[in-house]
Parts: C-alpha cells; structure tokens; sequence
C-alpha cells in the first residue's frame, strides 16, 4: 500500500484524492471530479471526454434544476465557469448571426422568422443568467452570514 504524500488526502474506503491548487479549469476538474490512482496517467482524449461529461450534466442540470445545481456549484467553486455558459452562448449567437448576415441575405417573411428566433433566444438567454447569478448571489450571502 502506497503512504499518501502531502498532496493526496486519504479517503475512507481506502481512495486517494490529490490536492493541488487549480492551474486551469480542466486540470482542476479533472483533479476534483477524479479518484486518481497513484502513478496513473490519463490520456488527453478521455480526459477531454470526462471534462465535456461533467460540463454537459452540469450544464443540464442547471437548465431543469437551477436551484440544486447552483447549490452543488457552490460546494464545488471549479464548476463555477459552468453557471457562465449563458454569457458564452451569447456571445456564440452574436458570433454566429453577425457572419450569417454576411454569407446568407434574406428578404420578407423568411427574415422575420430569423429575426423573431434570434430576438426569443437572447431575451431566454438572459433571463436565465439573470436566474443562475441571482442564485448564486444569494447562496454565497447566505454562506458569508453563517
């Protein structure tokens, strides 16, 4: 059996953690979402495949449970950039919009439907940012009051 070093924390069925300040967002998660086994490496594609995982459950369980996904984030602060992802898509439909109005030119009806799409999509996007920071505002309040 292997003596757990400064950096490992020893869990009590015999599982060992490795405790490492975060450099980035992967590596963090993969340190906090991970059992690693002393001496195993992970190759880069099924370490971007468990990165994505956890980025999509949390991501779904933010869409259709807000509430209990923001609270698990706040006891696991590297899912934090995760309640972000409505910023990003944002951003993502500007981006795409902006060069589809360059590529693709519209007239009448078909125009209005794009417009009517893009203008719902943002108005949503919003709204539920607006929901995922004021959960996460009041989960860390109640969290510096106790």
């Amino acid at each position: 059996m292997v003596e757990p070093s400064s950096l490992e924390i020893s869990h009590p069925l015999g599982i060992s953690y490795i405790i490492i300040a975060p450099l980035d967002f992967w590596l963090s998660l993969y340190r906090w979402h991970f059992v690693i086994v002393p001496g195993a490496k992970m190759k880069k594609r099924t370490f971007l495949l468990y990165g994505s995982y956890i980025w999509t459950k949390t991501l779904l369980g933010l869409t259709f449970h807000p509430y209990k996904f923001v609270k698990e984030t706040i006891h696991r602060p590297i899912l934090l950039p995760v309640l972000f992802s409505p910023l990003i898509t944002m951003f993502l439909l500007f981006l795409a919009a902006k060069i589809g109005s360059l590529l693709i030119i519209i007239y009448g009806f078909q125009r209005d439907v794009v417009a009517i799409f893009l203008s719902a999509t943002l108005i949503s996007l919003i709204f539920w940012q607006l929901l995922l920071l004021y959960l996460l505002v009041s989960f860390l309040s109640g969290k510096w009051n106790k």
